[in-house]
């Protein structure tokens, strides 16, 4: 209800806040701020008169990353969870095949992509008990390398 309220102005405070962070990416893409800069900075520069408290910046945890280490850690996160989230499932002969870790890995890809949607909105990624959870999710769901469960192979050396 919040963007037909009048009198709520948190989802424009997000709004402005979010102006001010692309802001802040622009003036520094390549290296960021640094570590633990982006909230001083953006409430001595960059924070509108408008916005009541800055605390929103911290909100928005692609922004906030971009911010803190710049865009190229940016672009490298979101490389990262698009190699992992993406799946290679047609076998030679072009029929899918779902075994059970085929779906074990579509339910851990999925949870891992609520917990994407929900950091752009609550931030979450650099939290304990969400951050962990999306990682371990998203480690779950990636395909391996081309080796599938069983398929892994110990050589042992022959012995005379």
């Amino acid at each position: 209800y919040s963007l037909a309220n009048a009198n709520d102005f948190s989802w424009r405070n997000r709004v402005a806040t979010y102006q001010g962070a692309l802001q802040m990416l622009a003036d520094k893409p390549w290296f960021g701020f640094g570590w633990n800069q982006p909230e001083r900075v953006y409430n001595a520069l960059y924070c509108p008169a408008k916005v009541p408290e800055g605390i929103a910046i911290q909100l928005n945890d692609y922004l906030m990353l971009g911010m803190t280490l710049g865009l190229p850690a940016l672009v490298c996160f979101g490389a990262y969870v698009w190699l992992s989230l993406v799946r290679r499932s047609a076998t030679a002969d072009g029929e899918l095949r779902m075994s059970e870790e085929d779906w074990l890995k579509a339910v851990c890809r999925a949870g891992a992509v609520v917990l994407l949607v929900g950091f752009w909105f609550y931030g979450g990624l650099f939290e304990l008990v969400t951050g962990v959870t999306f990682w371990v999710l998203l480690e779950l769901g990636r395909e391996a390398g081309g080796m599938k469960g069983g398929e892994y192979k110990l050589k042992v050396a022959a012995s005379s």
